[in-house]
C-alpha cells in the first residue's frame, strides 16, 4: 500500500460457530499485521447452539481488529430448524438484513478509510448479494484446500453436466478420477458433505460468485 493511499478495512464474515470465528479473527490479525494501515471487521452472526462466541467477542484480540456482534435470532433459527433440511444456510440468508445494516453503520461511522472487500466463510455465500449492494467485491476463506474444492466442482459437474445423481455412490467401494487429483480417488475416503446433494449444490453455486478463493 503506497503512503498517499487512504486507509483500507476489509470486513470478515464467518460461519456463526466458534471454530469458523476463531479462524476468521486469527486470520484477521495476521492480514492487520502485515500494514498497519489495514483494519478489519469481523461482524459475528450467533447461532443458539453455540454459546461460546459471546465471551469470546467480547475481548477484541487487536486495536485494528474489531469484532461486532449481532444479535441472536431464536425465533428464525428456531422456525427454520423445524422446517428447513436446509436451514443454516436459509438461517445464513435471513440475516442479510442485519449484516447489511452492521456494515453500512462501520461505512458511516469510516469515512477516513475505504472498505476494499467483504471476506466470507465458505458457508456464508448468501452474504455477496450484500456485498454487491454495498459496491465492495467478494472474497472468500475455503479453509478445505484446493484438492478438496476440485473434488466438490468436479461432483457439480457429473450432477449438472452429466445428470449423475452422486447420492448412488454412497456406501460404493468404487474410485472415481476426478481432475484435481492424481489417482482415482475411493469414494470412501470423500467427506460425507459431498453425498448431501442439496447441501453441496448450494454451496458450489455460491463458490463461483465470489472475486477471488484463497
Amino acid at each position: 500500500m503506497s503512503a498517499d493511499q487512504k486507509p483500507t478495512s476489509l470486513v470478515f464474515v464467518p460461519f456463526p460457530i466458534m471454530s469458523h470465528l476463531a479462524t476468521a479473527v486469527k486470520t484477521a490479525k495476521l492480514l492487520a499485521d502485515r500494514d498497519e494501515r489495514l483494519s478489519i471487521t469481523v461482524v459475528a452472526m450467533k447461532l443458539p447452539i453455540d454459546t461460546l462466541i459471546s465471551s469470546y467477542t467480547k475481548n477484541s484480540p487487536d486495536a485494528r481488529v474489531k469484532v461486532v456482534e449481532l444479535p441472536e435470532d431464536e425465533p428464525t433459527f428456531t422456525k427454520l430448524m423445524k422446517s428447513s433440511k436446509n436451514f443454516f444456510f436459509r438461517y445464513i440468508e435471513s440475516q442479510k438484513g442485519a449484516v447489511r445494516d452492521a456494515v453500512a453503520e462501520i461505512m458511516k461511522n469510516s469515512r477516513s478509510s475505504r472498505i476494499a472487500g467483504f471476506v466470507i466463510d465458505m458457508f456464508c455465500t448468501p452474504m455477496i448479494d450484500v456485498a454487491n449492494e454495498l459496491g465492495v467485491p467478494t472474497y472468500m476463506f475455503f479453509s478445505s484446500g484446493s484438492a478438496t474444492l476440485g473434488l466438490m466442482f468436479h461432483l457439480q459437474s457429473l450432477r449438472d453436466d452429466n445428470n449423475v445423481d452422486v447420492m448412488e455412490y454412497k456406501n460404493s467401494d468404487a474410485a472415481i478420477s476426478i481432475p484435481a487429483y492424481v489417482h482415482p480417488v475411493p469414494v470412501a475416503v470423500w467427506p460425507s458433505r459431498c453425498l448431501r446433494t442439496v447441501i453441496s449444490s448450494t454451496l458450489l453455486k455460491g463458490l463461483e460468485k465470489p472475486k477471488g478463493l484463497s
